[in-house]
């Protein structure tokens, strides 16, 4: 057992060393608030998020909330956070690269080659190529009239 602030500075230490975390409490524990809390932190996107992710840690935690600081902000590269919500059913390799696509789309950069590796998109493509003309209609009920191949 843990409080949020130390889970938030283990995550911290450890992220060079284990790409990977994992949080279980029962429910209503707050684990889903934890990790969009832990992604603001980290991704950095909105500094004004962050700052205020710090400051909250502080009132609880003031020395934990100052090493966690001085560890981020020392971070020469950017890191990209995955939250997975774990109460569904479903295949864990798939729902991380999907999340992992979404992530990277969003940040502008060019996943075409993590596409390239990915047999889905592959067959996807096939699919829509073999099948475009065929089911046309299908795919303008779904994608809208201005869809093409």
């Amino acid at each position: 057992m843990i409080d949020t602030a130390g889970f938030t500075h283990e995550i911290i230490e450890v992220a060079n060393k284990t790409p990977f975390a994992l949080s279980i409490a029962g429910w209503g524990a707050g684990k889903s608030h934890l990790v969009l809390t832990l992604a603001n932190l980290l991704s950095k996107r909105d500094q004004n998020v962050a700052d205020s992710v710090l400051s909250n840690m502080a009132s609880a935690a003031p020395d934990i909330a100052e090493a966690v600081r001085n560890k981020v902000s020392q971070w020469e590269r950017p890191v990209l956070v995955i939250p997975i919500n774990g109460m569904k059913d479903f295949d864990l390799a798939s729902e991380l690269n999907r999340q992992m696509l979404i992530q990277l789309r969003t940040l502008g950069m060019d996943t075409s080659l993590i596409e390239d590796l990915t047999p889905r998109f592959k067959i996807a493509a096939t699919f829509a190529e073999r099948n475009f003309d065929l089911r046309y209609q299908d795919f303008v009920n779904r994608f809208g009239e201005n869809i093409t191949l």
